[in-house]
């Protein structure tokens, strides 16, 4: 994984200084991520009960207030807006920040300043996962339970280790009907209730079928070296570099051996047509697996469709989440389908059939995909981690009246009410570009890994109990879950990748920013606002003194701060009597200077008579304030890594499940992470840290636990002494011809 450069650029050091005083007090611990997240309010506001009570758009109301906001911002960071390759945004004047990027910013200060209700905001994603090897107990044993796979003890390991599969694990066939719904066929079943045989990718090796048309993982060069100076990045480079192995699947013809009850010789169904004792299927493999210590190399036969069973229908809601997971995951958001993930594709074509896995239950299909062990869905999607109060509820909030909607009113479940009862309300404020200032150049290509973060990481989008043991974390099957709200990204100053990025290229985005020090200046429109509208308008603009904002890409590696020059805001205000009076005027006679601090002060005090609320002392706007005003040391808020120097050893920050402390404690220097739990590699001699806290016992054999492999002197295999466990499972297969 590709590093930063934690030190400071000579160019920085004028700036560094002058952020000193704002820096985090206290102890500088890794917070966990970049980011934190603001809380829902404890209540949200309505600022108009009904459509009706909206202002109109087609004449001025009463005691309504229009006119424009004039803005200049500095950069205090690199900024950049605009398409990776084709460098920083222009209009027909020059570099400019789109006014639809100040309109989203200054939205989203609505939202928290103005107590609203962002629901409509928040995608209702229902996240799929697998989990075999985790620390969280907990979710652990309910992946395991949906999918019957065995209990942890020493015994039913091995029983898994010597190829059984997950008890509810079914096989059979998807194919896309021609009213566009999903079914699965089942596969027909042996004597022994068998659907699917695993096969070894050295058995397979031995039948010498066609390589265009299964796809080895491994070549015979690579069995023959020395598996002791094998690594687990050799492993990955054979498989990534060398081999280039990719996921298929094809029909088969293969005998079966009585005796055994295994899986005797087996040929490609095209190359022969099925005779006497061979039966048909289809011969598939997803792929090469690392996971921790231990890797998969297994493929799988799935017998014929039994063609007298109907196929069970796919719920829609399980497809459309599936697919999203499958962009998410494999495409990383990138929506262009590839054909190196075709393989895990539903049918795109009517009457197609591939081969699948799945479970079902009380008739239904609950999980289905591609590997034995399947992604599965959580109990709940991410709408049901909203809290309570913030489901129900038309009335309209300052963010929808302000800036308008489409579609007018949402159901409690966020979808569209009946199509003749749909209104919407055009914005009343406007945001022109903010045009960079002087004829500023853009800076040289930056790299930098663009990864957005996932609300699958619940430990750290969902609320955690204080100080949680992993086994208490709460997740998306909990039906009490909540999430914690509005993303923030701390402020930091701005990371370079190191020199050794050119190996992820592959995953890099080049961004050309304007240079920090750069100006844009702009305006803002506005008509028929109330006194305590604009104010909050002025308030989500201006902020406090020492606040700052952050635009563009490049948040969670500090690029994008900026600073409202406070004392170059200007607020004009249109004198109506004088615009639409009897005589000719100037279009400059009708506008008057407004105070932005009279228009602020008469929005708290709406907020304190109307509803009895002030708004400063609400605890998510102080988190917010908090936020604006705080620069981070870059070490402290950073993404995790898979492979983290620490004490001289690589350690793996996401396996370690830290909840995200609360913004208090960040900025006051109270974060507080669970220790990581350490277990020694060794299987004799050796004693470790548990879970709560007592010695291991001394043992010569590893209770097998997710991906870890056990090896004892009981069944005839190499016992671990001081390898990693991965090793010893490929020594064995080398040695034994299993790989079971």
């Amino acid at each position: 994984m590709a590093k930063f450069n934690r030190d400071q650029h000579p160019s920085d050091k004028s700036s560094n200084s002058s952020h000193d005083a704002r820096q985090s007090k206290g102890n500088f611990e890794y917070v966990g991520a970049p980011y934190n997240f603001i809380d829902f309010p404890r209540r949200w506001v309505a600022r108009y009960d009904g459509f009706e009570q909206l202002p109109p758009h087609d004449r001025y109301g009463d005691g309504l207030l229009s006119g424009s906001i004039d803005l200049k911002w500095k950069a205090e960071t690199p900024v950049f807006i605009g398409h990776k390759e084709e460098g920083f945004f222009r209009n027909h004047q020059g570099f400019a920040i789109p006014g639809s990027s100040m309109r989203g910013m200054i939205r989203s200060h609505i939202q928290i300043l103005g107590m609203c209700n962002y629901r409509d905001d928040i995608e209702n994603q229902w996240f799929l996962y697998r989990d075999m090897a985790s620390r969280n107990q907990r979710l652990k044993a309910q992946y395991r339970a949906n999918l019957g796979i065995v209990s942890h003890n020493i015994q039913s390991a091995q029983q898994q280790e010597r190829g059984a599969l997950p008890d509810k694990l079914k096989a059979g066939y998807v194919e896309k009907g021609e009213d566009g719904k999903y079914y699965i066929f089942p596969a027909q079943q042996d004597k022994k209730g068998v659907q699917m045989y695993r096969i070894s990718e050295r058995h397979l090796r031995r039948m010498k079928l066609p390589p265009d048309k299964v796809k080895l993982m491994y070549k015979k060069e690579f069995w023959e070296q020395d598996i002791n100076k094998l690594t687990p990045q050799d492993i990955n480079k054979e498989y990534y570099d060398k081999h280039g192995y990719r996921p298929y699947y094809v029909p088969v013809c293969y005998t079966m051996d009585a005796a055994k009850g295994k899986v005797g010789k087996i040929v490609i169904k095209d190359a022969v047509s099925a005779e006497g004792q061979m039966e048909e299927g289809y011969l598939l493999s997803s792929g090469y697996m690392y996971a921790g210590k231990s890797g998969k190399l297994t493929h799988y036969i799935i017998r014929a469709a039994e063609e007298n069973i109907p196929g069970r229908a796919i719920d829609k809601t399980y497809v459309d989440a599936y697919n999203t997971d499958l962009i998410r995951k494999k495409y990383k958001g990138n929506e262009r389908l590839d054909k190196e993930y075709e393989f895990y594709h539903l049918p795109e074509e009517a009457g197609r059939r591939k081969p699948i896995f799945y479970v079902e239950t009380a008739g239904k299909i609950t999980y289905f995909g591609f590997t034995p062990y399947l992604r599965i869905f959580y109990d709940y999607s991410v709408h049901q981690g909203i809290p309570q109060a913030f489901r129900a509820g038309d009335q309209l909030d300052y963010c929808k009246s302000l800036f308008g909607f489409s579609a007018y009113p949402s159901s409690n479940d966020g979808e569209l009410a009946e199509p003749d009862a749909v209104q919407a309300y055009k914005s009343r404020i406007s945001f022109e570009d903010m045009q960079a200032v002087g004829n500023p150049c853009e800076m040289d290509p930056i790299p930098l890994i663009l990864a957005e973060p996932k609300a699958t990481a619940y430990p750290l989008y969902l609320k955690q109990p204080d100080a949680p043991s992993t086994g208490e974390l709460a997740t998306y099957n909990e039906p009490n879950f909540t999430i914690r709200g509005m993303k923030r990204y701390w402020f930091k100053e701005e990371e370079r990748l190191e020199k050794n990025h050119k190996k992820n290229d592959r995953i890099l985005s080049y961004l050309r920013p304007l240079p920090k020090d750069t100006y844009f200046q702009g305006r803002i429109r506005f008509s028929n606002l109330a006194q305590d509208e604009l104010g909050l308008l002025l308030w989500a603009i201006m902020l406090e003194a020492e606040s700052k904002v952050q635009i563009g890409k490049g948040k969670p590696y500090g690029y994008g701060r900026m600073k409202l020059k406070r004392e170059e805001v200007i607020l004009q205000l249109e004198d109506l009597a004088i615009k639409y009076g009897s005589r000719l005027t100037f279009a400059s006679d009708y506008l008057k200077p407004g105070c932005p601090e009279k228009y602020i002060q008469a929005y708290w005090k709406y907020m304190q008579e109307k509803y009895q609320i002030d708004i400063r002392q609400e605890p998510h706007v102080q988190s917010f304030l908090m936020m604006a005003k705080q620069v981070l040391r870059n070490e402290q808020v950073r993404y995790m890594e898979i492979e983290r120097q620490a004490n001289g050893e690589k350690n793996n920050e996401y396996k370690g499940l830290h909840p995200l402390s609360s913004v208090k404690d960040v900025v006051e220097g109270k974060v507080v992470r669970r220790a990581t739990v350490r277990r020694s590699n060794k299987s004799s001699g050796s004693s470790g840290i548990t879970e709560n806290g007592g010695k291991s016992k001394s043992s010569r054999s590893k209770t097998v636990t997710g991906c870890e492999i056990s090896a004892t002197d009981n069944h005839n295999e190499l016992q671990v002494k001081d390898l990693p466990a991965w090793k010893v499972k490929l020594m064995n297969m080398v040695n034994t011809g299993k790989n079971d």
